[in-house]
């Protein structure tokens, strides 16, 4: 951990604002709580993200569409988005 901690101090040092996480094993060695910036675990976020759009797809994938034709929008209504 101490020799990531310290190529993230030099990245820093060279003017760095944040560090990306981007390895599984990386996430294991050094943390958010471990650096002077902000800190971007890939894998987490990545987590994150796909449990976003399984949620939003609970009502199935064209739930959007079909709330934006109910409320009077779509093709032919105020709004030409899906979702909105």
């Amino acid at each position: 951990m101490r020799t990531h901690a310290k190529k993230v101090g030099r990245l820093v040092a060279r003017g760095a604002q944040g560090v990306v996480l981007g390895c599984t094993v990386i996430e294991l060695l050094i943390g958010p709580d471990d650096v002077d910036v902000p800190a971007f675990p890939t894998t987490a976020l990545h987590v994150a993200a796909a449990v976003r759009a399984a949620l939003a797809d609970a009502d199935g994938p064209s739930a959007g569409a079909r709330r934006e034709f109910a409320s009077g929008g779509g093709p032919r209504g105020p709004s030409t988005t899906i979702d909105g």
